[in-house]
């Protein structure tokens, strides 16, 4: 299938390109930024183009009814949000589809991906966003991964002047959220 060896190539793609942003982290991430005009749509879509059947696996709640442009660097956004959607979706629930809402606030937007999983206790969270880091479960359920992606995440919404917060209930699962400033 055509299609989804694109999406495998894309998943590829986007390992190699993690690895090699880890040489980085420890230089800030604004210098190498291509900013650039983005509706938040298009943004939310070209992350979810890197998934095969994300539709499946991820409900979109968007509550932004007018067209958003953000200026970001298109590629490295689109990153830092397939990271969260691909977190939500591995430590997620097998039951319950990870859950994605978008929202404007007054002078940013909130990207929320939601998991229902085992959830992070508030030790972990302090630490997963480091890199290399990867939690017990993550190890226990092999899954894959360096423990790259949040570490990579943060940098780029810092980058881009936002926040990543990320909050949990153990059992209930957990919820990062990007804030990027609009306009």
């Amino acid at each position: 299938n055509k299609a989804q060896l694109n999406k495998e190539i894309n998943f590829l793609q986007d390992l190699i390109s993690n690895m090699l942003f880890t040489d980085k982290l420890s230089t800030p991430y604004i210098e190498d930024l291509e900013l650039g005009d983005i509706l938040v749509n298009d943004l939310i879509q070209n992350a979810c183009d890197m998934f095969y059947e994300i539709e499946r696996k991820l409900e979109i709640i968007n509550n932004i009814k007018e067209p958003v442009i953000l200026n970001v660097d298109r590629y490295k956004m689109s990153l830092a949000i397939k990271n969260l959607i691909d977190n939500g979706i591995k430590y997620g629930s097998s039951e319950k589809r990870t859950r994605m809402t978008i929202s404007l606030e007054k002078s940013y937007i909130a990207i929320q991906v939601r998991d229902f999983g085992a959830g992070i206790t508030k030790e972990q969270i302090k630490k997963i966003t480091k890199p290399l880091y990867r939690g017990r479960v993550a190890k226990e359920k092999s899954k894959g991964g360096f423990g790259l992606g949040l570490a990579i995440t943060k940098k780029i919404v810092e980058a881009h002047n936002g926040n990543l917060k990320i909050t949990s209930k153990l059992k209930e699962g957990s919820k990062f959220i990007i804030t990027i400033p609009k306009g």
